[in-house]
Parts: structure tokens; C-alpha cells; sequence
């Protein structure tokens, strides 16, 4: 499965009537960086098209947006897909498998959440932590324990190298409300494309996703939470 020094992850989509569409994903072991060895030539991913407002990255340096980029070759592959068609998902790693029937968007929703948060955008490498320990099609549940759990980590290790961490999450709510600008500007340069539905669905997923968190965040759900940690509770 690709260079031993690369974490890969292989994702099938196999249609009801036989077709099979395979797309393997490498990232370095080290960085997380996603591999691309093909760059596009595309209008729609320049980075000033549909520029995100919170972009920091400069357009003198960056023709063209990261994410844009390394996506481009996979939605011309779903180009003329149906999203809502049912499809059976197959993610292959070096860890374990996975398989889903679900939907097309549902699957690809997967697949771009890797990407997009290991292209280099500035607002998005923040998520970059959980590409290592990727779970496909995640449910909100596990999203939001997988999130929360990653920024507390985070916060460990700032402490460990003497900088203020946050505790209190405030820091995650401001990271999740610039991701969901992100999602929108982004699913708006989509648009720009012909066909581009089932890769605009696969986005507004994660969007969903983005705008749940913060919500989840609140005191009352994080208590829903403490019945699972009353061992550490105690005395």
C-alpha cells in the first residue's frame, strides 16, 4: 500500500450495477502533508476565485487554493455522479477496513475530510492531527469525542512547552467558526464548476459537522458526557 514511509488510505465506491471507483490517498508519515504529485490548471481552484475571507495565505505565493488543488482530480472523477445514489464504501489502511452502504456523498464526505485538512489551508491544519487516526463516516458522537479530545491534547502539549493552554475550549469554538467559513467559500468556488453536486453535498456534510461542535461544546451537552468518566471522579 504505497511507500512504507506514507500513511495510505485506499477508499473504493462500488455502484449497484458492478462499477467500481478506487482513489488512493498518501500522506507523509511525518507532516500528515497530503501527497500530490499533479497540480491543476483549473479557473475555479485559483485561489483569488471565491477567496475565502479568512484566508491568510498570500496569492503572490499561492497561485492556487491547496485544498482546491489537491481535490481537483477527484471531483473530475465525480464529476457526473448522482450524490445521493447508494454506493457500498470500502477504506483500506494499514490499521484495519472499513465498508458502508451509504450514500455517495456520505463516502466522499469522508474522503475530502481528509484532504482538506491536510493540504496546508491555514484554517483547516488545525484538524490535521486527527488525519493519523482517521475514522470514516464518523457519526456526530465520534466526532465530537475525537475533536474535543484532540484540542485537550493539544492544550497538554502547549503547556508542556510553557504556553497558556485553554482549557475552557474557547479557542476550539473560534477554530470550528472559521472552518465553517471555510466550508461555505469553498462550497461557493464549487459552484462555480458544472456537475459539481455530489462533491458541493460531500462538503456541506462536513459543514454540518463544523456547526455542530461548537453547539456540543456547551455545558449542558459536555455533562451528558460524565456518566462515562465517573472513575476518574473519585477520590
Amino acid at each position: 500500500m504505497g511507500n512504507a514511509k506514507n500513511i495510505t488510505f485506499v477508499y473504493s465506491f462500488r455502484y449497484l450495477d458492478g462499477e467500481i471507483k478506487e482513489l488512493t490517498l498518501e500522506l507523509d508519515n511525518k507532516t500528515l502533508s497530503f501527497i500530490n504529485e499533479e497540480n491543476t490548471q483549473e479557473p475555479w481552484a485559483k485561489l483569488e476565485n471565491k477567496k475565502c475571507p479568512n484566508c491568510t495565505l498570500d496569492p503572490q505565493e499561492n497561485k492556487y487554493c491547496p485544498i482546491a488543488n489537491n481535490l481537483s482530480k477527484i471531483i473530475e472523477i465525480f464529476t457526473n455522479s448522482n450524490s445521493a445514489e447508494q454506493v457500498e464504501v470500502t477504506l483500506r489502511s494499514e490499521a484495519r477496513n472499513y465498508t458502508k452502504e451509504t450514500s455517495l456523498q456520505s463516502g466522499l464526505s469522508s474522503l475530502i475530510g481528509i484532504i482538506m485538512v491536510s493540504s496546508g489551508c491555514p484554517i483547516l491544519d488545525k484538524l490535521r492531527p486527527l488525519v493519523r487516526y482517521h475514522l470514516p463516516m464518523a457519526n456526530l458522537d465520534e466526532t465530537r469525542f475525537r475533536v474535543i479530545s484532540m484540542y485537550l491534547l493539544a492544550q497538554y502539549y502547549r503547556k508542556e512547552n510553557g504556553l497558556k493552554p485553554d482549557w475552557k475550549l474557547s479557542g476550539l469554538k473560534e477554530i470550528y467558526a472559521e472552518i465553517g467559513i471555510a466550508n461555505k467559500f469553498f462550497c461557493d468556488r464549487l459552484a462555480t464548476m458544472e456537475n459539481e453536486d455530489s462533491s458541493v453535498n460531500a462538503v456541506t456534510i462536513l459543514n454540518c459537522f463544523a456547526n455542530y461542535i461548537p453547539f456540543s461544546l456547551t455545558e449542558n451537552l459536555l455533562s451528558n458526557m460524565d456518566s462515562s468518566y465517573k472513575i476518574f471522579l473519585q477520590e
